[in-house]
């Protein structure tokens, strides 16, 4: 599943899922899966790509390293970069990944994390990831991680949790 070319991912861009000034589960009770581990390429859509690499970072997390592209003809036009902390968090049955998005800007305001967290299968050598909609989070007044993991889990088949695209 290393190879790009055997890779495809069929996601929501991190980016249109939302941020949470927390994150879902423990990294430090996390296991890295390392099906993950590779090079992963999204469908295009409105000619946005997104190439994630993920790589092991210790035996509990993960590296995440999302490169935004757009194809021009035979020309790529790189665009945004961005380096995330990744765990996963079993929560009903099914599997949830959380990115702490690593920008260098917790080196100023340590209390101003970034977090998304979304829900994600493997099926062969795809991956379908439904963003949390941290609208409706927010909505639903959950503040902290604990409050975060319970609440997925209450409303892990409300339609209204994810963002599909």
């Amino acid at each position: 599943m290393n190879a790009l070319s055997r890779c495809t991912i069929v996601m929501v861009l991190i980016s249109l899922v939302g941020c949470l000034p927390f994150g879902m589960g423990d990294p430090e009770k996390s296991t890295a899966d390392n099906k993950l581990v590779g090079l992963w390429l999204s469908e295009a859509k409105d000619d946005d790509q997104v190439l994630w690499m993920v790589l092991p970072y210790d035996a509990r997390t993960l590296l995440v390293t999302q490169y935004v592209f757009k194809r021009n003809g035979d020309a790529i036009e790189p665009g945004e970069r961005a380096n995330s902390k990744a765990w996963l968090t079993p929560i009903g049955g099914r599997q949830f990944i959380t990115l702490e998005v690593k920008g260098g800007g917790e080196l100023f305001k340590a209390d101003e994390k970034t977090f998304m967290s979304a829900q994600i299968e493997l099926t062969g050598d795809k991956a379908i990831v439904r963003g949390i909609n941290a609208d409706y989070v927010k909505k639903n007044n959950v503040d902290s991680a604990e409050k975060l993991t319970k609440f997925v889990a209450g409303h892990i088949d409300d339609a209204e949790l994810y963002i599909d695209q």
